[in-house]
């Protein structure tokens, strides 16, 4: 469930970064057809005759047929030749004429990861700016600035294995680990110890804590993630989720790391209270909500039904109001103690809002459940009684 969290973020950074890259894309794309069109030209020869050099492309049913049949047998002994080889394959591909189209695309793929890398880090960047106004400065730096180059950078360094071995086994895990190191740096390097940090610490902590060891133990139980299937080959898309990880991390911690990094610590009072209240209570609904569905998962006479008792008789994804509720709580306990540039962070709850309802969190678990149950009454009948994401009573009938 975690790691959607990260999923989201990817799928919003990439649209954003699309429509950049599909400007430039269509600029090559004309480019190449100017480049490659055909067009006759002549030379003059020694003894004064004029030769006719055109270039043109078959277009003769026959001849066509001819060379693609020559192409394909050509690559079918590459492949028993040379098995790993893609660099001859990718040259008899240029004989086929939807070649270009084909390596535009792939180009466009390459290109977006990178821009959304890229948007990744300028965002973070202007999070952390906001952060530091009136922030703790250890070794010359703010202490939210070390906080985020710690969440990249963890990210980053546990790529590399990740890459080289290709496997995405610990990239939940490392998502969690990355909150605890950053809570922890934050509260080694503020001088003074006050509650309010301590308190926010811990919230972040617990959470992070029993995320990753539910995600640790799902991805022990599956072995694999498919949806790292595809980009896992590919450097530049596999890093871009390493790296959009860790901007999730620091744009969703930001209001915690504000206000425990602040260089005025203020008393706790009142509206800590409340915002402990409402973390403690939406903490409990995510976890609660979690089990029930696990519990229904194991169980072999719920196979090919889906859940609807618990808490998901009121409301279809309860973990997912849980989620956004605690990180309100976090941001309530944390207000009192940010000033200036530093109210920005309290986007903090907006984000993971966003990102559950508007990305890839709600839209797309509806859009299984409905492929899968959309032909059954039973399911519309759920659907029509039970809120999205806001709990309510079930109705009867």
């Amino acid at each position: 469930m975690g790691s959607h969290r990260s999923w989201n973020a990817l799928a919003w950074i990439l649209n954003t970064a699309d429509a950049g890259i599909n400007r430039v894309s269509q600029r090559r794309l004309k480019h190449c057809d100017r480049k490659w069109s055909f067009k006759s030209f002549s030379v003059s020869s020694r003894r004064g005759r004029r030769a006719d050099c055109s270039l043109r492309p078959v277009t003769d049913p026959e001849k066509m047929a001819g060379v693609k049949k020559l192409t394909g047998l050509i690559a079918t002994r590459i492949d028993q030749l040379f098995p790993e080889s893609h660099l001859e394959k990718t040259r008899l591909q240029e004989f086929s004429p939807n070649h270009r189209a084909l390596e535009s695309s792939m180009t466009h793929e390459e290109r977006k990861s990178v821009m959304a890398s890229a948007v990744s880090v300028a965002i973070a960047i202007a999070v952390v700016w906001t952060g530091s106004r009136g922030g703790l400065v250890a070794g010359g730096l703010p202490v939210f600035a070390v906080c985020g180059l710690l969440a990249f950078g963890l990210n980053w360094l546990v790529f590399v294995p990740a890459y080289l071995f290709q496997t995405e086994r610990y990239f939940d895990l490392t998502g969690s680990l990355t909150y605890l190191s950053v809570m922890g740096v934050a509260l080694w390097l503020a001088p003074e110890r006050d509650p309010r940090a301590w308190l926010l610490g811990a919230m972040v902590v617990v959470w992070a804590v029993r995320l990753g060891s539910f995600l640790f133990a799902r991805i022990r139980r599956d072995h694999t993630d498919r949806r790292f299937d595809a980009l896992k080959p590919s450097a530049p898309r596999f890093f871009m989720t390493w790296t959009v990880q860790g901007l999730w991390v620091t744009l969703t911690a930001s209001c915690a790391l504000a206000a425990m990094t602040h260089v005025r610590p203020e008393p706790l009072g009142g509206v800590a209270a409340v915002g402990t209240l409402i973390w403690l209570i939406c903490f409990s609904i995510e976890v609660v909500a979690d089990r029930q569905k696990g519990r229904f998962r194991v169980d072999p006479k719920n196979r090919g039904h889906f859940i609807q008792s618990g808490l998901w008789a009121w409301s279809r994804h309860p973990n997912y109001f849980g989620e956004i509720m605690l990180w309100c709580g976090v941001a309530v306990v944390a207000f009192p103690a940010l000033t200036d540039w530093q109210y920005v962070t309290l986007v903090s709850p907006v984000f993971v809002y966003m990102l559950l309802t508007c990305a890839s969190g709600i839209p797309l678990l509806e859009s299984r459940a409905h492929e899968t149950w959309g032909d059954r009454a039973e399911y519309h009948a759920y659907v029509d009684r039970t809120p999205v994401l806001f709990p309510r009573p079930p109705r009867v009938g």
